[in-house]
């Protein structure tokens, strides 16, 4: 409900959705293709750019509810960052238990940052597209497509 809310009151709500799909799609796929830290950095700021100071959204509101997502991309990092191996030479820090260490190395902990980032920038195109976008009702659909059975 909120984000219906936030998504009728945009000032980028009168855009076709169509071009609002396409531009979050592309920018999406880009972030994800484009396999760069500074790139994933660009998508995520540039959405809440276009979020916040575009389409008008309170920033309280953004942080809220991207506070749900950052959870989960925070406890897959944490995942991704904990490696486990018979020496603790490689690893920036480490427990040990019987025969095996647990720890962080620098390759995993790059590749937590990473996916992170990337994850960030990811969530941060979709909820472009949900915060501007508002949800058509059934009369609406209807309405289109008997126009386009009509052509």
């Amino acid at each position: 409900m909120i984000i219906d809310k936030l998504a009728y009151n945009s000032k980028l709500r009168n855009i076709a959705p169509i071009s609002k799909l396409l531009f979050s799609m592309s920018v999406l796929v880009i972030c994800i293709w484009a396999n760069s830290f500074l790139v994933s950095v660009f998508t995520a700021l540039t959405m809440l750019f276009l979020i916040i100071f575009i389409g008008k959204t309170s920033y309280k509101n953004v942080f809220h509810l991207m506070t749900v997502p950052i959870v989960f991309i925070i406890m897959g990092a944490a995942a991704i960052a904990i490696s486990i191996g018979q020496n603790s030479s490689d690893m920036l820090f480490s427990l040990h238990f019987g025969n095996t260490y647990f720890g962080v190395s620098h390759t995993s902990l790059l590749s937590a940052v990473r996916v992170m980032i990337k994850c960030f920038g990811a969530v941060s195109c979709m909820y472009f597209l949900s915060f501007i976008t508002q949800k058509r009702t059934q009369n609406e659909h209807y309405l289109f497509f008997c126009i386009y059975l009509h052509y």
